[in-house]
């Protein structure tokens, strides 16, 4: 622990600030895990601002889960993916890297089920495609 002594001018008064070194606070980890990621050349103020909003809220795990996925190429804006994944994942409710591994599953779960509607619905169209009678007919003679 370090005191700062500060005197104002007439030297009668003075205040004393304590600060306390080398103690690391979340904000401060989530930030050094993001820059061993290197995911931007430097660390911009947005950046930590986006990071010292969502330090409290996540566990340490999902940041660095979220930067490992972040720091692959086929993302190009590393910060609107990470903007746009911690808003979602605030409004499910993600806290820990269980919730985000269920989060995850769910998500996956939910295209396939959506993939398998939408060949469902093309299989229905093309039953539902009735044949005319002219066509019937014509296939009739050649069976």
């Amino acid at each position: 622990m370090i005191k700062c002594f500060n005197f104002d001018n007439d030297f009668n008064e003075f205040s004393a600030n304590t600060y306390v070194v080398g103690e690391k606070s979340k904000v401060n980890e989530v930030i050094e895990l993001f820059k061993t990621y290197k995911l931007q050349k430097r660390v911009m103020p947005q950046t930590i601002k986006l990071l010292n909003k969502y330090a409290d809220i996540f566990d340490i795990e999902v940041f660095e889960e979220l930067f490992m996925i972040a720091s692959e190429d086929k993302i190009e804006s590393k910060y609107r993916y990470l903007k746009t994944t911690f808003e979602n994942l605030e409004k499910e409710g993600v806290k820990t890297l269980l919730d985000l591994e269920q989060s995850a599953k769910k998500f996956k779960d939910s295209k396939t089920i959506t993939k398998k509607a939408k060949s469902n619905k093309l299989l229905n169209r093309v039953l539902e495609v009735e044949i005319p009678d002219k066509i019937y007919e014509e296939l009739e003679e050649i069976i």
